[in-house]
């Protein structure tokens, strides 16, 4: 070998030397970066033991240390021992500053075996997969964007607390550190929050976000009557009773409290009656706000409606009906009105329509198809019961005639030519009939309350000047995440393309039969939140008008929010968060609770289809795990590498033979003198039955700077795949060597390349 070849080599290895040992100087800087900024919110106390009653009574509490309320709509919890498991996710709620919010596994009211969860209060979020380990505690607290908030524990056993009580672990707050470090926790020494006799310590605390009560508001107007009084109880605040506000069309309505925090709230009497929304609404002290609509029916007394004609036997597949009609001089608002065959018996009462009302003089006529009545050939009664349950209106018939009416003349009934939704004919007399008319296919003769609500389409819901929160509005569209799977209490109505779409949240307790791709006339009313929301009082309000495919859109890199869309493209993690990268593109994606995901890893084509939760960026919530296809990424080809080392430990059999690695071997890739310098690190981590693989794979895969990332992978891999033979050393003398590796490649990459560039410019450098 010749002089100058000899002093290439050795300027080489000096340059890669300076390189490692600009590594190990960064790596402080690197460690220590994570405590310049300090978490506003923090995880601030767990309850890994359990409670006193079960193992699984387990919680965990965040606090807020910062000066302004947070929202933590898509905040979630994470356990990061091994690979990232979601543990809860935050689908509503806030926390104040200074204040606290509480997960728990099991609500404050469940029954385990041994007895009711020793929680005191509600917990703010309840989810079943916030299982804590006892032995191996780590955790991540991320906000809505996914990135990393808090964490607590080193994955080791956790650094306080105690099953025998139990005693929770607890942040010290007063010199916030780093949640993974021993020296920011202690046992708790306090007991708060639990139910009283229990020998529990800790203080699970929830947000006090209020909780609004039920209301239980149906008003039956009397003529002539101009306001009436409403009872509500007041919200709970961990306890505390507060008093609740009502709106009515965006007006606070007049109300006289009592001590307790009840109230009495005064309503006017309505232009139109049926179902009002009204909005209750309560602020805690700490300026948490809880608002939900709460349906309000308004109804009216009249003497004036009366059955005019009933159908009792049809023919020729025609249904039977029963006529009624306003006599009077105003219209009558049909809400909380009943039909009825038998008051003891029969067939089910009908329920007009809440949004139904009849004008002087006109009729309705009522299909037995539409109100499951039954009525008998033989004989039977109808029944007109208003809102209060009195009747106003009875008729009895006798044996029935086949495909005649029973139909009033003034004071009188006969069997006459049925006329539904007309004046009643003067019968023909009955000896001197020479046929029969056929019934006429049942109308409905009905008008629509008066001051109906504007019309829009989600389009124009959406994309235009929105309605003022509280105006109540009609919105066609079509449904593309029924109740339940978007949110429990949420149903996504999209337009037909479906490139816009909006919420409907539906009260507490309400359940709804609509699937996805049914087309609905939505009456509700405009909420305060930021995403496009209707409050929608009572089920009633969801009006099936037809059926077809849910909308959904192919996601190119743009998109609305609420949208449902498909992705298709490559699988990155960044920052253990998944992205799929697409053609100039990139969407981050999660799951909804208790959805898993199938195993993947980058590399591999991912197809998935979820409803957009954030734009910026883009986030995509996947909302059921078959709605996931994924085709893995092609394993490399090696001859007695990684691949057939990897296949040999996952199967349990003998390795093969290692491969040679003559000292003389020629190192000529850019990472050359890294992989030169490794036998000695890989002695202080591995046996000796390993290292000619690391090694053998850590110089088939140098040769890039790309392959500076495969190295450190392929190193981390093969050294947690060993452990099945030998155990290795500590997580973080492994951690240091992955860590110098990357740094000092780079580092060495960059020098290599400067001292190239000096060469190139002047050939006697290279002398």
């Amino acid at each position: 070998m010749s002089q100058w070849r000899l002093a290439g080599k050795i300027r080489r290895l000096s340059v890669w030397t300076l390189g490692l040992i600009l590594g190990l100087v960064l790596l402080p800087s690197l460690a220590t970066a994570k405590h310049r900024d300090e978490p506003r919110i923090v995880i601030s106390e767990i309850g890994w033991a359990g409670s006193s009653v079960s193992t699984a009574d387990e919680w965990l509490e965040l606090a807020n240390l910062g000066e302004g309320i947070v929202d933590l709509v898509g905040w979630s919890v994470w356990a990061v021992e091994d690979e990232p498991e979601l543990l809860a996710e935050i689908e509503h709620g806030q926390i104040a500053p200074g204040g606290f919010f509480l997960i728990a596994h099991a609500d404050s009211s469940h029954q385990f075996s041994a007895g009711q969860s020793v929680l005191r209060w509600t917990p703010d979020v309840v989810d079943q997969d916030l299982v804590l380990s006892n032995t191996r505690l780590a955790l991540e607290l991320r906000d809505s964007a996914g990135e990393r908030v808090d964490e607590a524990g080193d994955g080791g056993a956790p650094f306080a607390g105690s099953s025998d009580g139990p005693v929770s672990l607890e942040r010290i707050l007063e010199d916030l550190d780093d949640g993974d470090e021993e020296d920011s926790w202690r046992p708790a020494s306090l007991a708060s929050g639990f139910d009283d006799g229990r020998p529990d310590l800790g203080t699970p605390t929830p947000s006090g976000r209020p909780i609004l009560p039920a209301l239980a508001c149906r008003i039956v107007w009397a003529p002539g009557q101009a306001e009436a009084m409403v009872p509500i109880e007041p919200a709970r605040s961990n306890g505390l009773p507060l008093p609740v506000t009502l709106t009515a069309d965006g007006v606070v309505l007049p109300q006289t409290l009592a001590a307790d925090g009840s109230a009495q709230v005064t309503l006017l009497r309505p232009a139109s009656f049926g179902e009002q929304v009204l909005v209750a609404a309560v602020v805690s002290p700490l300026g948490l706000v809880s608002e939900e609509s709460r349906p309000c029916l308004h109804t009216m007394q009249s003497r004036d409606l009366v059955i005019t004609e009933v159908f009792p036997a049809p023919t020729g597949g025609q249904a039977e009906w029963v006529e009624l009609t306003n006599q009077g001089t105003e219209p009558v608002a049909l809400a909380g009105w009943q039909l009825d065959d038998d008051p003891d018996g029969g067939s089910v009462p009908y329920q007009f329509p809440a949004a139904l009302s009849i004008l002087p003089g006109a009729s309705i006529v009522i299909s037995g198809t539409d109100s499951s009545l039954a009525l008998n050939n033989s004989g039977d009664q109808v029944i007109l019961l208003d809102p209060t349950g009195s009747q106003v209106d009875a008729v009895t018939y006798g044996l029935a005639r086949s495909g005649e009416s029973w139909s009033r003349q003034t004071d009188v009934w006969a069997w006459a030519v049925p006329s539904p939704g007309q004046p009643n004919p003067i019968p023909p007399p009955p000896a001197e009939a020479l046929f029969s008319v056929a019934a006429a296919p049942p109308v409905i003769v009905a008008q629509p309350a008066v001051g109906a609500p504007p019309q829009l389409s989600v389009e124009t819901f959406v994309l235009g000047p929105r309605p003022e929160a509280g105006t109540r509005v009609i919105v066609d569209g079509i449904v593309s995440q029924p109740l339940g799977r978007y949110d429990d209490r949420l149903i996504v109505l999209a337009s037909d393309s479906g490139e816009v779409a909006l919420e409907l949240q539906l009260p507490a307790g309400g359940v709804s039969e609509v699937a996805a791709g049914e087309r609905l006339r939505v009456t509700g009313t405009v909420s305060r939140a930021s995403t496009p929301r209707l409050l929608v009082g009572a089920v009633t309000d969801l009006e099936r008008v037809g059926e077809g495919p849910p909308p959904h859109r192919q996601f190119a890199g743009i998109g609305r929010l609420l949208a449902t869309v498909v992705a298709e493209g490559r699988l990155v993690v960044r920052d253990r968060e998944r992205w799929l990268e697409g053609d100039g593109w990139a969407v981050q994606f999660s799951t909804r609770q208790g959805v898993r995901l199938p195993p993947m890893e980058s590399g591999d084509a991912v197809t998935l289809a979820g409803i957009i939760v954030a734009t910026d960026p883009y986030r995509i919530r996947v909302l059921d795990s078959r709605e996931v296809t994924v085709v893995p990424a092609p394993l490399p080809e090696a001859e007695g590498g990684l691949a057939e080392f990897e296949v040999a430990v996952a199967l349990g059999e003998p390795m093969p033979e290692p491969p040679t690695v003559p000292p003389d071997e020629p190192l000529t890739s850019v990472s050359g003198p890294v992989v030169a310098s490794l036998p000695p690190l890989l002695a202080a981590v591995t046996g000796p039955t390993i290292q000619p693989y690391l090694y053998h794979s850590l110089v088939r895969l140098a040769g890039t700077v790309e392959a500076q990332r495969d190295q450190v992978r392929t190193l981390s891999a093969q050294v947690l795949a060993a452990q099945t033979t030998r155990p290795v050393a500590t997580p973080s003398r492994i951690s240091l060597l992955l860590a110098f590796l990357s740094s000092a490649g780079i580092i060495g990459v960059l020098l290599e390349w400067l001292w190239h560039s000096l060469a190139s410019a002047s050939p006697r450098f290279l002398r």
